[in-house]
């Protein structure tokens, strides 16, 4: 008995390998225009945002961040000029039954007493409202 033979494997047809070269070339210049193309826009953001920038520092110096809390922090007196500390200290010294301004735990004196009291932290509405009705009854 003779084996069988494997048949020559046929080749590919001319047609089908311009086909996929033909493809893959469409790929590689559609991908290459993309990044072409977002290139471009991304430096065409770059220099309007440089443009603002620079209309921005014209107009309206210190606009940046850093030069805004700089500013912030040389406007905050010093800790002997600062009335709120001032006031914080003298808390401290009012006696014990001057100090109930309301039948509520927490009220304004209450609130400026606290430790972690900031001069940056704003006091509830609610209990400055309450402290002048209670401050207009005493006079």
């Amino acid at each position: 008995m003779t084996q069988p033979t494997e048949p020559n494997p046929t080749p590919v047809p001319p047609k089908r390998k311009w086909f996929r070269l033909s493809g893959k070339a469409c790929l590689i210049l559609v991908t290459g225009f993309a990044v072409v193309a977002v290139a471009l826009f991304l430096v065409r953001q770059g220099n309007e945002i440089s443009r603002i920038e620079a209309e921005l520092d014209r107009t309206d110096p210190r606009w940046r961040i850093e030069e805004i809390w700089s500013d912030y922090l040389r406007s905050v007196p010093p800790e002997k000029e600062n009335s709120f500390l001032v006031v914080r200290r003298s808390l401290k010294e009012i006696p014990g039954e001057f100090s109930k301004w309301s039948g509520q735990e927490d009220n304004l004196l209450a609130q400026l007493q606290r430790v972690d009291w900031k001069p940056t932290d704003r006091v509830d509405p609610i209990l400055l409202v309450d402290a002048q009705v209670q401050l207009a009854t005493l006079q």
